[in-house]
């Protein structure tokens, strides 16, 4: 396949570097350039100030996709040259109808105007990619992303163009497959900032000098924010969305030196454990720790399982007579599934699905079926706070093979990482995910799984929740029987927990 990719000459920019190696090296695919100036569009003298002032504070390296690229050395459209396959066209330069034509936007504006714009807003940015085909044009995705640090320009901008690139990687894959195109629309973006904002940088730059100045007095006036666990005697049934503004949360205490994050209930011979995240602030690095119930609360944590890496999120759940966890090990691009030797203290690793990108694994078990859901990066850049991918396996020693084709099953910041084990809601399963919409674990989501079967995942929001102030986030919901668990970014001082809803829908 011959493909033409379109930038502005005045524009070039690294990630345009990195998407012609993708396809190429990748994809081996026959790929040239084509310059059409649109004009204007070039990065102005106050983006540039802001870029060098980033790099002197955050120590980032040259090198960043947002960083201006010599594209001369590659392959360019001559007037000569034959027609290619598919033209990428990421300035909407136009074309022949003839050719199909694959256009990238963000926010609706054309991908690098657009991309600085929802930055400088601090927006949800939201791709879109739309295929234009003799004469007609087809939504093909619609992802709306997650920025992890929304308050540095180049690190956000560094996660849109990471995704720019998956989103035609995964399109031009399913293209050379026969796979379908669609399937990835979820959200609508609004417009942001007007592009000839010439004071958005300096704007942007104050706001990210008095965020910094207000964590500095928090901390120091000991007004700070960590991520706590906290547990209640379970409220309704256990098939209800929860219902957070009608009791308090007590908090699991520890000892002021580790935070406490993502827990799981298992009950076992009479015994009911929390398995959490545990991070102790001198490693910097998780373990996994239980908390029994006994005596009318859970206990400190004590350790149960730990790696050369960070571990979190031990998603544990009973399969074939054995209990199982599923701690995230993604930090060396795994999947592990340990099996308990003499529960709760002693686990054996028994299986392991490697060089993968998942993290946050979640296990269900549907028509004699396994799946696992996950979030995924897929690709260097991007966040995996806003994509998930499903493997598929008829037993848990695998194999297992990916859901829908290559790439991610949706991209939707509101509503993909795993952040909670499924539950039964009437006749259907409902799953928690974390909304980082404007902040990392702002709140919660709850999704119900409408579709899932060894070709398709499908899910829709039926619910969602922020916490008020002084609460900074909710990033997990866990429920048995007995017990409502929370994960919550909340102050560090204090015995309970109270969840007031900014809003929340059903």
């Amino acid at each position: 396949m011959r493909v033409e990719i379109i930038v502005d000459p005045e524009a070039t920019r690294e990630w345009h570097r990195a998407l012609y190696l993708r396809l190429t090296e990748r994809r081996r695919l026959s790929v040239r350039f084509r310059f059409e100036s649109r004009g204007g569009a070039s990065v102005g003298p106050a983006m540039r100030l802001l870029f060098l002032l980033e790099r002197l504070l955050y120590r980032i390296p040259a090198g960043h996709p947002a960083d201006p690229a010599d594209l001369s050395a590659y392959p360019t459209a001559a007037p000569d040259d034959d027609a290619p396959d598919l033209v990428i066209d990421l300035v909407r330069a136009g074309g022949p109808e003839n050719v199909p034509r694959l256009t990238l936007a963000c926010c609706g504006s054309p991908i690098d105007i657009g991309a600085t714009e929802a930055v400088l807003a601090h927006d949800a940015p939201v791709l879109s990619l739309d295929l234009h085909k003799n004469g007609e044009v087809r939504r093909v995705a619609r992802w709306r992303l997650a920025l992890e640090r929304s308050d540095v320009a180049l690190t956000s901008l560094d996660a849109i163009f990471g995704r720019s690139i998956n989103v035609i990687d995964v399109a031009l894959l399913r293209l050379g497959r026969g796979l379908p195109l669609g399937g990835a629309e979820h959200l609508s973006g609004r417009r942001v900032g007007d592009p000839a904002d010439a004071d958005g940088p300096i704007r942007f730059l104050a706001a990210e000098l008095a965020f910094h100045a207000r964590r500095w007095i928090d901390r120091h006036l000991r007004r700070a924010t960590g991520w706590s666990v906290g547990w209640r005697t379970a409220i309704g049934e256990s098939t209800d969305l929860p219902r957070f503004p009608e009791g308090r949360f007590r908090r699991i205490r520890t000892d002021g030196r580790r935070h406490l994050a993502t827990p799981f209930l298992c009950t076992h011979a009479g015994r009911t454990f929390a398995f959490v995240e545990e991070f102790p602030f001198a490693t910097g690095r998780g373990l996994i720790a239980a908390c029994e119930f006994r005596d009318g609360r859970f206990s400190a944590p004590e350790p149960v399982l730990e790696a050369d890496c960070h571990l979190s999120y031990p998603y544990v759940f009973a399969h074939a007579g054995h209990i199982w966890m599923v701690p995230d090990t993604s930090a060396r691009r795994s999947v592990e599934f340990w099996a308990a030797v003499e529960f709760p203290f002693r686990w054996e690793r028994r299986y392991r699905i490697q060089n993968v990108d998942l993290s946050h694994v979640t296990v269900l078990e549907d028509a004699g079926r396994l799946y696992l859901i996950g979030s995924t990066r897929y690709g260097d850049g991007a966040s995996d706070r806003d994509a998930i991918a499903v493997l598929t396996a008829d037993r848990l020693e695998g194999p297992w093979r990916p859901v829908g084709g290559p790439g991610p099953v949706l991209v939707d910041a509101s509503a993909a990482r795993p952040a909670g084990r499924p539950f039964r809601y009437y006749d259907g399963l409902v799953r928690p995910a974390e909304d980082n919409r404007g902040g990392l674990a702002a709140g919660l989501s709850f999704v119900d799984i409408v579709t899932l079967s060894p070709e398709h995942y499908g899910q829709r929001t039926i619910g969602a929740f922020r916490p008020a102030q002084p609460h900074k986030g909710l990033s997990h919901y866990e429920r048995d029987e007995r017990f409502e668990l929370v994960c919550v970014n909340a102050p560090v001082q204090g015995r309970s927990i109270q969840l007031r809803p900014d809003f929340a829908d059903t």
